[in-house]
């Protein structure tokens, strides 16, 4: 399938069809390259998505539509569309928009949210194409059995699992691998506070207990992606001499300091812990660090922070 054409319509047809056919809640995941749709429950998948794809273009159309109502964008878009037309007011008011919606479906108002929904966000066009082409012959669907996720499709659950408490039907032990593999590939640079040697190199590569190999302190900082080490070491020093710092110059300091005592009590956990995303010293000391007894608990706590992260990102300033 081409880049972005026809996923976002694909992708909420077939977990709608799934999810009605089997009686199951289906999630989906989509990114530019790729579709993830997840049961709770084992499927026959061939069997699934032939049925889906070979399916009428009416039930198809309806099919999409039902599962546009089931969305938050749909009612979300509802209330704007609801006031528009005068069915609520354009103050704040408190009404149950579900069971509103439900009342006004297949009204002016319900289709009008759909129309925008499919015009703005979804561009059903391609999507119906390739329906049309799978039930004409003219393009066939291949699908293939795998025992083991491929690289390929490693992106989009990492993605997932950000998220989503439970990313349904892929193992938790599955979704710790291609994590713990995700940030042992991720480079980080180290400093020493003491003498200013630094090193950019992968988590993968750095030893259980970190040192300065050129003046054997424990003092390894940890910076953030993109930080100048040689300017940093400069905050380093002014601090270390007792010199007047901003404001700014404080709180790297700070952060610093806070990296370093990490790094000194917990090795390379405290590494792989602040290369996770959205990760700061502050989450990593206090949440992740003193929870983690074992490889698989470092990997669930940086799991849990790097979900808690995305769902309260809008209100982080780290």
């Amino acid at each position: 399938m081409p880049r972005h054409q026809g996923k976002p319509g694909t992708s909420l047809y077939l977990a709608r069809h799934i999810g009605q056919r089997y009686r199951v809640a289906v999630t989906y995941v989509t990114d530019p390259y790729r579709v993830l749709i997840t049961t709770p429950i084992s499927i026959p998948p061939p069997q699934a998505i032939t049925e889906a794809l070979n399916q009428s273009p009416d039930y198809v159309d309806e099919e999409l539509r039902d599962a546009i109502r089931s969305t938050r964008l749909y009612k979300y878009r509802f209330i704007h569309v609801a006031r528009r037309f005068g069915v609520l007011p354009r103050e704040s008011v408190d009404v149950n928009i579900e069971r509103l919606a439900a009342t006004l479906r297949d009204t002016v108002v319900d289709r009008e949210v759909i129309r925008e929904v499919l015009t703005e966000k979804i561009n059903p066009t391609p999507f119906k194409q390739i329906i049309n082409k799978i039930r004409e012959g003219s393009m066939s669907v291949r699908i293939i059995k795998a025992e083991q996720y491929t690289p390929t499709a490693q992106h989009i659950i990492n993605q997932a699992s950000k998220v989503d408490t439970a990313v349904q039907g892929i193992p938790t032990t599955t979704i710790l691998q291609l994590l713990k593999k995700r940030i042992e590939e991720r480079e980080v640079t180290l400093l020493c506070l003491n003498c200013g040697w630094h090193t950019t190199t992968k988590v993968k590569y750095i030893q259980e207990q970190v040192k300065c190999p050129r003046c054997g302190m424990r003092q390894i900082a940890v910076l953030k992606y993109g930080e100048d080490p040689r300017r940093t070491y400069e905050i380093a020093r002014k601090a270390r001499r007792n010199q007047r710092l901003t404001k700014e110059e404080q709180e790297k300091w700070q952060e610093l300091t806070q990296t370093a005592l990490a790094v000194l009590q917990y090795g390379k956990k405290a590494i792989t812990a602040l290369a996770a995303h959205g990760v700061g010293p502050t989450t990593a000391i206090r949440k992740i660090l003193p929870k983690a007894k074992t490889e698989q608990e470092l990997y669930q706590q940086i799991l849990e922070a790097e979900r808690q992260y995305q769902r309260t990102k809008p209100f982080w300033n780290e």
